[in-house]
C-alpha cells in the first residue's frame, strides 16, 4: 500500500544481524530499558474544552444541513457540524430537523470551536 521496495535478505544476513544486536554492551540495553520504562509511566493529560455560546447569521449551509457556515456577532466566522442525533436543532422555538436551518437565519449556537459539532442550535 505504501509502494515501498521489497528488498529479500538471506537466512545468514539475519542470523548476523541478530548477532550484532545480541553483542550490544549491557549498560546501553539498561540505559534503553530504562528510557521506555519512563514512557511506559508516562500519564496523558486529558483537557476538556468548555462549550462556548454565540449568536450568529447563517450564510452557508452544505449536505442538507450537516454543515453550517455562520457569520458571529463580533464580526468573525465560524463553521459547525450538525449531527441529526447528537444536535438539538430548533426553529422558532419549536423542535425541527437539520435541514430546516436556512441561508439568511439568526442562530444562537453552542459549540466547542469552529469545525466542531454543535451541541444545539436555536434558529429564528
Amino acid at each position: 500500500k505504501i509502494k515501498m521496495e521489497v528488498q529479500p535478505v538471506t537466512g545468514q544476513e539475519i542470523e548476523a544481524l541478530i548477532r550484532d544486536v545480541y553483542k550490544t554492551p549491557k549498560d546501553i540495553v539498561e540505559a534503553a530499558a530504562a528510557a521506555t520504562s519512563r514512557l511506559a509511566k508516562t500519564k496523558l493529560i486529558k483537557k476538556k474544552f468548555p462549550w462556548l455560546k454565540a449568536s450568529g447569521k447563517v450564510t452557508k449551509t452544505k449536505n442538507g444541513g450537516r454543515k453550517i457556515s455562520f457569520k458571529l456577532a463580533d464580526g468573525s466566522k465560524a463553521s459547525v457540524k450538525v449531527s441529526g442525533s447528537k444536535t438539538k436543532v430548533k426553529v422558532n422555538g419549536k423542535k425541527a430537523k437539520r435541514k430546516a436551518i436556512k441561508k439568511g437565519m439568526t442562530c444562537k449556537i453552542v459549540y466547542k470551536g469552529s469545525g466542531t459539532r454543535a451541541k444545539s442550535l436555536d434558529c429564528k
